[in-house]
């Protein structure tokens, strides 16, 4: 069975267009959720197509650099997310020689990837983390009514409140496309 999931991964990975693409992937992630796929073997699926799709060229996934010196990884982060960096405010005044800054930061970071209609946070997650967009769009959604309060796109984040005060979330966040994210953790 995750023979054949992993070819049809990689006919999503070859398909012709970016939406060919993101519509192969989500059939098959529903495929392995409808058949009781546990979720990290459907997360490596996703990953795998991240890292090979074309709106992610040089996408490095941060574990790869784990184990590369402070000034390396920094340098690595900077090239492989500099539109992330450049479009985060609080992120883009930040001095690019805080190694101590950077790496703590990097420390705390994930890639991840979420398809179209998944949830990204709920307020009943923990108020921990901040998402960053790379690429994709989502939507908060209030809590009450389930009204669209905001909508985000490539460069723009959410969660930063809570993260840095701890109070809970007051808005849950979907996948409106095929996104890719960092998730830095607010401690």
């Amino acid at each position: 069975l995750l023979y054949k999931i992993f070819v049809a991964a990689w006919v999503a990975r070859s398909a012709a267009t970016e939406e060919d693409r993101d519509t192969t992937l989500w059939t098959i992630v529903q495929y392995m959720r409808a058949r009781g796929i546990p979720e990290d073997v459907i997360n490596d699926t996703k990953r795998f197509h991240r890292d090979s799709s074309a709106n992610t060229l040089g996408f490095v996934d941060l574990e790869e650099t784990a184990h590369l010196p402070p000034p390396i990884r920094v340098r690595v982060f900077f090239q492989t997310h500099r539109r992330i960096v450049e479009g985060v405010s609080w992120l883009s005044y930040k001095d690019r020689n805080d190694l101590s800054f950077w790496t703590h930061l990097l420390d705390g970071c994930e890639a991840v990837t979420y398809l179209e209609g998944d949830w990204i946070s709920l307020p009943t997650d923990p108020p921990n983390r901040i998402v960053l967009l790379r690429s994709g769009t989502a939507e908060e959604v209030a809590v009450s009514n389930d009204g669209v309060l905001r909508e985000h796109g490539p460069g723009s984040w959410f969660g930063e409140v809570e993260a840095i005060s701890g109070v809970p979330r007051g808005a849950s966040a979907r996948a409106t496309t095929l996104v890719d994210a960092l998730e830095v953790s607010g401690d």
